[in-house]
């Protein structure tokens, strides 16, 4: 009689241990961390960024259900900016190492001629300064996420010195199937790894909007979707490439891929 207790032990035991994998597995699941910052009280473009902002926030949402992708959101805008909120935000975020991370900012942008860097500056209304592109993509880059999107609808035009705002101290973008949609935001935000930046104009260039909404970040996101048509095919640089001549007679916008 107490060999038929064994089995039974066991079972117990094995049921545990399945339902614990189960658990652990859950606890680890990829993660979509999205910051989208818009400047809505930026001058003459207020009403532009604020369509920006509710075209992104939809498009994160599409992002988690086709990418099968949980999603974390930290929304910033208008006086609630400040280049403190935006730094504490990427430093506060508790990144794995499948996560992926999408940093997305609409407002206003320039550079002075001293930048060596091809990235512009995000300016910030409220505080009247500027935080640098590179800053936020380096500090985004130290959380280590398995993908990272960075992405600043903005002009890259030159500001005189003498006229350029302060900068904040270092230190401190067709429908398909749903399920070939899927496939593609898989493909895009499960399958890549590495790190994606865009900005809305080459250096000395302006970027453009209309009261509906920026160009670019419009374009980036039908982009999004005509790539759903090839499902797991889907590429980033097709994405930016097709968003890129869908804007061109307007502006020239500058993006890097860096994949593994």
């Amino acid at each position: 009689m107490k060999l038929l207790k064994c089995p039974e032990a066991l079972c117990k035991f094995l049921w545990g241990a399945l339902l614990l994998c189960v658990l652990v597995s859950q606890g680890e699941a990829a993660e979509l961390h999205a910051i989208i910052v818009a400047d809505t009280i930026a001058v003459n473009i207020g009403s532009s960024v604020e369509a920006d902002f509710q075209k992104v926030d939809h498009e994160v949402m599409r992002i988690s259900f086709h990418a099968d992708l949980p999603y974390k959101k930290y929304l910033i805008k208008g006086h609630e900016i400040t280049s403190k909120r935006i730094l504490a935000t990427i430093k506060s975020l508790d990144v794995k190492s499948d996560d992926v991370v999408f940093f997305y900012f609409s407002g206003h942008g320039y550079r002075n001629r001293s930048k060596q860097s091809d990235w512009p500056n995000l300016f910030i209304t409220r505080e009247n300064c500027g935080i640098d592109f590179d800053l936020i993509s380096n500090e985004i880059e130290k959380k280590r996420a398995r993908l990272m999107v960075v992405f600043a609808d903005v002009c890259n035009n030159i500001v005189p010195d003498i006229f350029a705002p302060p900068l904040v101290a270092k230190s401190f973008m067709r429908t398909s199937p749903t399920s070939t949609l899927s496939q593609a935001y898989v493909s895009l935000f499960r399958n890549s790894c590495g790190k994606i930046l865009i900005a809305g104009a080459k250096t000395g260039e302006f970027a453009w909007c209309t009261p509906k909404g920026a160009l670019l970040t419009d374009a980036w996101i039908r982009s999004l979707a005509e790539e759903g048509a090839l499902g797991e095919l889907a590429d980033w640089q097709t994405v930016l490439d097709r968003a890129a001549l869908t804007v061109k007679e307007d502006q020239n916008p500058f993006f890097e891929i860096h994949l593994k």
